[in-house]
């Protein structure tokens, strides 16, 4: 008796069914007289205790050392009295029979307990599988229940597994040493990566989408990792960057001169194959100081290789900031050794129709074209450059106009040498510049008017 486990509710059902059992709790079975006259029957023809029970319809594999222990003392009974002592008698019946009350309803007590813990437990796996249905758990997940349940309730796995629709297999397998070794190299490499991109979306202080995520990756650590991946590694940690929201509509300067506004002559041919022949150039708005203050920027794009080539910023939106962004142009070197032919699109701001910027254009002997009146579309990718700019810059929390202009010029610092961009092929706007004058481009020969 001290070798045996105790029985748990799905044996007792079990052994309950059993032709040769009279009654069963988790400590005791009460075997019947034809088992022990047809168990030494059998032993004398040379069956051990374990083929005896299995030979009668028992499950030896949750009852231990129980048929040896019963086998033995049925044969000292029968060597005693012989067959005579497994027959039914008068005194044994009343003997059974004249149980007190207190002790039947103590026994009753006991199996309704048995019964409801049944069912309880029953209930319990059934909400499993219902949740499993639903795909609220991962087959881990139902592993884990499986062994934990079995070791707290002494539930056998079968019966777990085939509750849970798992295999038995599969929830060994899992166990197994060699699945326990991979799992922790997995987790092992996921922390590596996680590691990894949270110090590439950290870096200069910039947000960033999955997308310049990876191409930072394979620049910065020649590390290829599918975008997928990264976004999930992203979702999951909250790296998240600003989606980029639809511009407010704009007003519209009624009081322009319409004598001043240029025809659209560069018609959004923004490739040509040479660095510095098309320059696209605008303003936006930039708000800091937790939204109170407002500046200004106003950037000159070379269209051919996204680089900004000039910019200014200022406090107030007036001429001197287009002035001074034109002026500023005049110390690139590339401009200034292809002087030829180049054109500057701009939209039809009061700005950009005063006589004095398009005086200065003329001095520079650059070719002016505007958009069409409402047409964000004929400038698009000078308003790409603005959209990818709030994206990813933070200056909210930014107190003065000096802090404001020193990010600023960090952050198209990064975004000319660091920052790699898709319709680059990956590579950035310095990069695709030493590209096109390493293959000697030459000036273009587009007639523009």
């Amino acid at each position: 008796m001290n070798n045996r486990s105790k029985l748990n509710v799905f044996h007792i059902t079990e052994l309950k069914k059993n032709k040769y059992v009279i009654s069963a709790d988790e400590n005791k079975i009460h075997y019947s007289n034809d088992l022990k006259k047809k168990a030494i029957l059998l032993s004398m023809e040379g069956y051990t205790a374990k083929q005896t029970f299995t030979e009668c319809g028992f499950d030896i594999s949750y009852l231990g050392t129980r048929p040896t222990e019963q086998i033995k003392i049925w044969k000292k009974q029968y060597k005693m009295n012989g067959f005579s002592t497994f027959e039914k008698t008068k005194s044994n019946y009343k003997a059974r029979t004249n149980i007190s009350k207190d002790m039947q309803i103590a026994h009753l007590k006991k199996e309704l307990k048995q019964v409801k813990d049944e069912l309880a437990y029953i209930k319990k796996l059934e909400k499993i599988e219902s949740e499993v249905k639903l795909e609220r758990y991962i087959k881990s997940q139902k592993f884990k229940l499986i062994k934990l349940i079995s070791e707290k309730k002494h539930i056998s796995i079968s019966t777990l597994c085939s509750l849970a629709n798992v295999s038995r297999s599969g929830y060994y397998n899992y166990f197994c040493n060699k699945s326990t070794l991979n799992r922790k190299k997995r987790s092992l490499a996921y922390i590596k990566d996680v590691n990894l991109i949270k110090k590439v979306f950290a870096y200069k202080g910039f947000k960033k989408g999955s997308r310049c995520v990876k191409a930072l990756l394979l620049n910065m650590y020649n590390t290829v990792m599918s975008l997928n991946k990264i976004q999930k590694i992203m979702r999951e940690n909250g790296m998240k960057s600003q989606i980029r929201k639809a511009n407010a509509h704009r007003k519209m300067n009624l009081k322009r001169q319409e004598s001043h506004v240029i025809q659209n002559i560069l018609k959004r041919r923004f490739k040509t194959g040479i660095p510095r022949n098309v320059l696209l150039t605008d303003i936006t708005y930039l708000f800091y100081n937790n939204h109170k203050k407002r500046a200004y920027l106003s950037v000159i794009k070379d269209a051919e290789t996204n680089e900004i080539i000039s910019y200014d910023i200022s406090e107030n939106l007036d001429l001197n900031i287009v002035l001074n962004t034109i002026n500023n142009l005049e110390l690139d070197s590339v401009f200034n050794t292809s002087k030829n032919n180049i054109i500057i699109h701009s939209d039809q701001g009061s700005q950009y129709t005063t006589s004095k910027y398009q005086n200065k254009i003329k001095e520079l002997g650059l070719i002016q074209s505007m958009s069409r009146r409402a047409n964000c579309w004929d400038n698009a990718p000078i308003e790409s450059f603005f959209g990818t700019l709030k994206q990813e810059i933070s200056i909210n929390s930014l107190q003065s106009f000096t802090e404001l202009k020193n990010y600023i010029n960090v952050y198209i610092n990064y975004y000319n040498n660091e920052r790699p961009q898709l319709s680059l092929n990956n590579i950035t706007p310095i990069k695709k510049l030493h590209d096109l004058l390493s293959m000697g481009s030459k000036n273009c020969s587009l007639q523009w008017c």
